[in-house]
């Protein structure tokens, strides 16, 4: 028999844990967060405030209105850059 066989390699356990927003304890904060201030820092408030964030006001920038105004708005501020005119009268 050779040497590896006469020796067993060690088990490594490696696994990991997947929590959605709906499974996590809610005291989670008690880990990092002092004794009562941790109370006020329940994360399922955190969770739904995340989830509200992400609904509708994090939506606004893919919105076409919202595009059509970062477009003209970007194109309004390069009108005024290139315009020499402008500049000119603005130097006394």
């Amino acid at each position: 028999m050779n040497e590896h066989a006469k020796t067993k390699d060690p088990i490594v356990n490696c696994h990991t844990h997947i929590f959605t927003g709906d499974h996590v304890p809610p005291w989670l904060a008690k880990t990092v967060v002092p004794w009562p201030f941790f109370y006020f820092l329940p994360l399922s408030a955190l969770v739904r405030l995340f989830r509200w964030w992400y609904k509708y006001p994090g939506t606004i920038p893919y919105t076409n209105w919202y595009k059509r105004r970062s477009k003209g708005y970007a194109s309004f501020q390069s009108f005024l850059n290139r315009a020499g005119f402008i500049r000119k009268a603005l130097e006394i």
